[in-house]
């Protein structure tokens, strides 16, 4: 006899089927993470996170702030951007959240010019891999017109106007480039080694820039590193995550920027799933011009594949705010971020095109 199903049971089964598509029909779930900031100003970090929140209300669901902070307390985790995803897995159970998001503002500089830098990465419990990297840095005369207009001299408004544009990034990876300058890519003083098959091209892990300039070295250092994964991940290429590196330096009592021995780098290759490692040094970061200040800064950056520990591509690059100056002043750039992130970007797609040409003999 075919079984009769009480009326009351079918609605509750529907109605619960209905619940369930509703629920995942609904905003994904994000842990954002406490703001690290590295210029310790609480009221902008109040600003900045303010204004990333509101950004992301509506597109996810973020776990309360005091849940994030207890369960970090409680795992002993004081730089969970830093940390390895694998270490987070305990925490992201227990809220039952898996994607994470961290911001980190690296500067700022309140004054008749004000200029900030912000960076962001999101990925995901478990996996050490990037899923996301993103990069903004402001000057207050960024937006400056004929006559003055469209200048910013609040540093609040800026912060939030940069924070805003950072998230507009990671909700549109592929669509919001605005904002972003041009730099000439290097072609002299560039070193390439042919030998290397690079058919198995794949992941690559960023290692902490090093930095000899005289003042401000490990903010320089820092942005650098956060600037290159943004431009990295802007050009497609998939990214080891920095806290699997920072674990993989640590554990192998590697202290020194720039370099792994054979062991570090097979850690690197089995914990991370890297193939290469691109990293460089900050060889000057200045600002120059006094009341409308402009950044001039100088780079070297080297790609080493991780199975040889061979250079593959070693170059560099140096360049002032005032190259793609126009009349009136209009075109200059003011903010060091801006002009570091143009830089790079320059330098990793001269790097990728190599690349490029070695896996296809075709072009």
């Amino acid at each position: 006899m075919p079984r009769v199903i009480n009326r009351s049971v079918l609605f509750a089964l529907l109605a619960s089927l209905c619940i369930g598509v509703a629920l995942s029909a609904g905003p994904p779930r994000l842990i954002l993470l406490p703001i690290q900031d590295r210029i310790g100003d609480q009221e902008l970090m109040a600003v900045v996170e303010q204004a990333v929140r509101q950004e992301l209300a509506g597109r996810f669901i973020l776990t309360h702030p005091k849940l994030v902070r207890d369960g970090l307390r409680a795992g002993r985790i004081r730089d969970a951007g830093a940390t390895t995803p694998s270490r987070l897995a305990g925490l992201a159970l227990e809220l039952e959240v898996e994607t994470f998001l961290s911001i980190t503002i690296h500067q700022a500089v309140d004054g008749p010019v004000p200029d900030i830098t912000i960076s962001g990465q999101s990925f995901v419990a478990g996996e050490n891999r990037l899923r996301w990297a993103g990069f903004r840095s402001a000057s207050g005369l960024d937006g400056r017109r004929m006559l003055g207009r469209g200048v910013i001299g609040d540093l609040n408004e800026l912060a939030r106007l940069t924070a805003r544009r950072l998230i507009d990034d990671f909700l549109r990876p592929e669509a919001n480039l605005s904002g972003r300058i041009t730099v000439t890519a290097p072609v002299r003083g560039t070193f390439r080694r042919s030998l290397i098959n690079t058919s198995a091209t794949s992941r690559m892990a960023v290692l902490p820039f090093d930095s000899v300039v005289t003042r401000g070295s490990t903010t320089a250092a820092e942005m650098a590193t956060a600037a290159l994964l943004a431009v990295l991940h802007r050009n497609g290429v998939p990214l080891t995550h920095p806290g699997m590196v920072d674990d993989t330096l640590r554990l192998r009592y590697e202290h020194r920027h720039g370099g792994l021995d054979e062991l570090s780098r097979a850690a690197l290759k089995i914990g991370g799933g890297a193939d290469w490692f691109v990293t460089g040094t900050v060889e000057t970061l200045e600002m120059k011009g006094g009341i409308e200040p402009v950044p001039w800064i100088g780079l070297g950056v080297r790609l080493v594949e991780v199975d040889s520990g061979q250079i593959f591509w070693i170059g560099g690059l140096e360049r002032t705010g005032q190259e793609e100056e126009n009349v009136f002043g209009l075109d200059r750039v003011h903010s060091p971020g801006k002009l570091l992130d143009g830089m790079l970007e320059a330098i990793s797609s001269a790097v990728l095109r190599t690349l490029e040409v070695e896996r296809d003999p075709s072009k």
